[in-house]
């Protein structure tokens, strides 16, 4: 990983750092923890990797918990399920130990159901926004949204007589509204928000999802600020274990003309 760091810094690749799953061997957790990495061991991992890592200028932000769903909560109070308040201690968490550390902190919403995506529910934020205490760190925060389209799952909205028009205010309802939330960190422009996963195969209904999502992010003012999951993406082989993997040309030539 040091190698991979130190050579994407050379071609002027920026790195985000990214709990993305606490075993290798199980799916992605509910909570920002579980039975086996309780919050203690959670928070010396990081203090591990931003101790080893935040002398790399290409270093830039952490995110720090990939998508949050199943019982997690956002500003209930509850100890053991509440992810705003969990991020905002590990985010001071990391501060204090590591002052000279000065990159973003990047947050996931919940779940909730109701048609949002793991990670991709900011409800929460408009009474209850994360708040670190002081306007410089609160500035380091960014909202990070999760969205798909019919490809990865079949939102009964993706099935709407009015497909794929009634999506922008969907997402405007679940997360695209923090842009134009004002208060703590958020100064004329709203709040911080980078969609750090959207993508799919571009073909068929899910071709039309990803125009429509790639507008609504110019539209919005986002175009220059997400993250495709992913450019080589995967895809079961049919009739055989496992996945290959591929490069899809015709999103490559939407995240050209999107950041154009």
């Amino acid at each position: 990983m040091d190698l991979l760091i130190v050579e994407c810094g050379k071609r002027g690749i920026l790195v985000m750092l990214d709990q993305h799953r606490l075993d290798p061997e199980r799916g992605i957790s509910d909570l920002w923890y579980d039975e086996g990495y309780e919050e203690p061991v959670i928070l010396k991992s990081w203090d591990v990797m931003v101790g080893r890592y935040k002398k790399y200028w290409n270093v830039f932000a952490l995110d720090l918990k990939n998508e949050p769903h199943g019982s997690c909560t956002w500003g209930s109070g509850e100890a053991l399920t509440d992810w705003k308040a969990a991020s905002e201690r590990v985010m001071k968490f990391i501060a204090h130990a590591h002052p000279d550390f000065l990159g973003l902190f990047f947050v996931s919403g919940i779940w909730g159901g109701g048609g949002h995506w793991w990670g991709g529910n900011f409800r929460g934020v408009r009474m209850k926004p994360v708040d670190l205490g002081e306007e410089g760190m609160n500035r380091r925060v960014v909202y990070t949204p999760h969205v798909y389209g019919p490809d990865v799952y079949p939102q009964a909205y993706f099935s709407s007589w009015s497909f794929p028009n009634n999506l922008p205010a969907i997402w405007e309802a679940h997360w695209g509204f923090l842009r134009g939330m004002e208060g703590r960190g958020g100064g004329e422009g709203g709040r911080a928000v980078v969609v750090s996963e959207w993508g799919g195969f571009c073909k068929g209904k899910d071709a039309k999802w990803q125009e429509k999502v790639a507008r609504y992010l110019w539209e919005r003012g986002m175009a220059d600020n997400f993250y495709w999951w992913c450019v080589g993406r995967e895809k079961e082989r049919e009739g055989q274990g496992g996945f290959a993997c591929y490069i899809c040309f015709d999103y490559l030539c939407l995240i050209l003309q999107l950041s154009a």
